[in-house]
């Protein structure tokens, strides 16, 4: 069973196909110290979160992305995983 809000801070509550923007998440450091990045960035829909507590995004063709809203470690394959940084965006 999915649920159609997010509650992302006592502030802010996303609702089924608010406009929010995406920065920040999941990102990958080489030896020189090069950050690339693995998450997602701009500006999507909310579409729901699933029993799992993942967060999925809309984009404006219609496809689904997921955002990676865990705490900060490190994975086994050296990505550092960041959760991603939300914000709304205003109808207008």
């Amino acid at each position: 069973m999915s649920q159609k809000e997010y509650r992302y801070s006592p502030r802010v509550l996303f609702r089924e196909g608010d406009k929010m923007h995406v920065s920040g998440g999941p990102y990958y450091e080489t030896q020189d110290g090069k950050k690339i990045k693995m998450g997602l960035s701009g500006d999507y829909l909310f579409s729901h979160v699933d029993e799992d507590d993942n967060v999925w995004v809309r984009t404006k063709k219609g496809v689904l992305r997921l955002l990676y809203m865990g705490e900060s470690r490190l994975a086994e394959t050296g990505t550092h995983m960041e959760p991603h940084k939300l914000r709304k965006v205003r109808k207008g």
